[in-house]
């Protein structure tokens, strides 16, 4: 038994040894290297071809895309921030009219 277990860790050992060699081989080959980058360029190139093929759809089919939900999103995120300013610009006002009116002093009035 064990014996074949020998056997079995050493065929597995120079299995192993002689996939590393041949994946080093082919790494090394400056065509494999060629074409894969090519591969690579074509797989990108195609995603960018999905996603505004897939944008395309989704407009057709009113349906909002991620683009549609960040442009959404600034536009709450200025609209926040020009209803803070507006609170600041109203609190100060309150606070002058509060400071005239404790003074003695009444706002005009047409």
């Amino acid at each position: 038994m064990a014996e074949k277990e020998s056997l079995f860790k050493r065929l597995k050992s120079k299995g192993e040894q002689r996939v590393s060699e041949i994946t080093n081989e082919i790494f090394s080959n400056p065509r494999f290297a060629s074409a894969l980058g090519k591969a690579i360029q074509l797989a990108i190139k195609t995603k960018g071809k999905m996603d505004k093929n897939v944008q395309t759809i989704l407009g057709a089919m009113n349906v909002p895309t991620r683009d549609d939900y960040d442009r959404l999103a600034e536009r709450i995120n200025a609209l926040s921030k020009s209803v803070g300013e507006i609170e600041l610009r109203v609190e100060k006002l309150i606070n002058q009219l509060a400071s005239g009116s404790a003074k003695g002093k009444q706002p005009k009035s047409k």
